[in-house]
C-alpha cells in the first residue's frame, strides 16, 4: 500500500511520511510504560520503514533516469547501501553508549533526526513522471 501512496502522492511525500512516522514511533517508545503504548509504537516503526523503503529506491532511480544516468543506478545504490550499513553499525554502538547513561538520549536523537530528515525531504525535487494507466 505504501508503494501506491508513493506512486499517487509522490516519492518525496512518502519519504516525508516515513520520517515523521519514525519520529512518532520513537516518541511513543520513549513514553511506553505498557504494552498498550508499545504496540502502536512498533506498528508506526514498521509503517515508517514501509513508507521509506521503496520510495527511496524509486526516487533515486527516477532522478537518475531524468538526467540520463539510469544505467548507473545499481552501482550507486550499492554504494549507498554500503555507507548506510556502516552508519547503522556506528549509530548502534552510539545508541548503546547513550542508553547506558539514559534511555532518553537515543530516543530523543531518533525523534530529532526523524524530524530533521522530514524537513530535508520536503525540500527534495521530484522529476516529472508520466501518468500511469
Amino acid at each position: 500500500p505504501s508503494g501506491s501512496i508513493a506512486d499517487v502522492l509522490g516519492r518525496k511525500w512518502s519519504l516525508v511520511a516515513g520520517c515523521i512516522l519514525a519520529a512518532l514511533s520513537a516518541a511513543l517508545m520513549l513514553r511506553a510504560d505498557s504494552l498498550l503504548w508499545l504496540m502502536p509504537a512498533m506498528f508506526l516503526g514498521g509503517a515508517s520503514y514501509a513508507f521509506r523503503s521503496g520510495a527511496t529506491q524509486a526516487f533515486l532511480y527516477d532522478n537518475l533516469a531524468a538526467g540520463g544516468g539510469a544505467g548507473g543506478y545499481a552501482g550507486l545504490w550499492g554504494r549507498l547501501l554500503s555507507v548506510s550499513y556502516v552508519v547503522i553499525a556506528a549509530t548502534t554502538w552510539l545508541g548503546a553508549f547513550l542508553a547506558d547513561r539514559s534511555f532518553v538520549w537515543p530516543y530523543a536523537l531518533t525523534i530529532a533526526s526523524g524530524l530533521a530528515a522530514a524537513g530535508l525531504a520536503i525540500g527534495l525535487r521530484e522529476p516529472p513522471r508520466e501518468p500511469s494507466g
